[in-house]
C-alpha cells in the first residue's frame, strides 16, 4: 500500500469514528436518532453515496457493532446507538419524527390561514427553518389529507407553475384561497418579496 493510499484510508476510518461519535452522542445526551442527512451536513466534502457506503461498512465492523439503522415509513433512514436506545424505543421514536413532521404542517398552515389569511406553499417545509426532509414531507402531506382529523386541510395546485399550497378551510374558502394563491405565485414569479401581513388599505 503506498503513503497516498495509506493516508486515504486513515482519513476515512477517521470520517468513520466521528460519525459514530456523533450518533452515540445523540443517542446518549440527546435520546434523540440521528438523521442520515445529518451525517451528510457533518462532512459536506465527501459525496453523499461515499457517506452510505462508508456506513455499510460500519455494520460489518466489530467496533460500529452498537451502531443501528431504522427506517421511517417514509424510507428516510435514521441511526442511532444500541447502547443507550433499545430497538423498540428506536421504532418510536422514528414514529414520532414523522407524526411530528405532520402536526408541524398543520398547524402551520391552520395558522397563516387565520392569521394573514393566506395558503401555505407546500415547498416551504423543506427549509431551513421547518428543516422535514423532502422523503418525509411527501408521505406527511397524503396522512394529512386522508385522516379525519385533518380535514379542514385542503391542497391547491397553481395551474401555471404547478406549485402546491395547503390552506384550512376553517378559516377561508377555496375561492378565497386560490385567489391568494394565485397573487403570492405572481409576486414570487415578479421577484417581489410577499408581505407576511396583508397591507392596510
Amino acid at each position: 500500500m503506498s503513503i497516498e493510499d495509506a493516508a486515504a484510508k486513515g482519513k476515512l476510518e477517521e470520517v468513520k469514528h466521528a460519525m459514530a461519535e456523533k450518533i452515540r452522542r445523540d443517542s446518549r445526551v440527546l435520546t434523540a436518532l440521528s438523521p442520515l442527512n445529518s451525517m451528510f451536513a457533518l462532512f459536506p466534502d465527501i459525496k453523499p453515496v461515499k457517506i452510505c457506503s462508508l456506513l455499510n461498512e460500519m455494520q460489518t465492523q466489530v467496533q460500529y457493532r452498537d451502531i443501528k439503522t431504522v427506517s421511517a415509513f417514509s424510507g428516510e433512514l435514521y441511526l442511532y446507538c444500541d447502547a443507550h436506545i433499545t430497538e423498540k424505543y428506536a421504532g418510536l421514536l422514528v414514529r414520532s419524527a414523522v407524526s411530528d413532521a405532520c402536526s408541524t404542517i398543520v398547524d402551520t398552515v391552520r395558522e397563516e390561514s387565520r392569521i394573514y389569511p393566506r395558503p401555505t406553499r407546500i415547498s416551504l417545509f423543506t427549509s431551513q427553518v421547518y428543516g422535514i426532509p423532502a422523503a418525509t414531507l411527501h408521505p406527511c402531506i397524503v396522512r394529512i389529507l386522508n385522516s379525519p382529523q385533518y380535514a379542514d386541510i385542503r391542497k391547491l395546485v397553481h395551474p401555471e407553475t404547478e406549485a402546491e399550497y395547503l390552506y384550512s378551510t376553517l378559516h377561508m374558502n377555496e375561492e378565497q384561497a386560490f385567489s391568494l394563491m394565485n397573487w403570492m405565485e405572481e409576486e414570487a414569479t415578479a421577484g417581489v418579496r410577499v408581505p407576511l401581513l396583508p397591507q392596510c388599505p
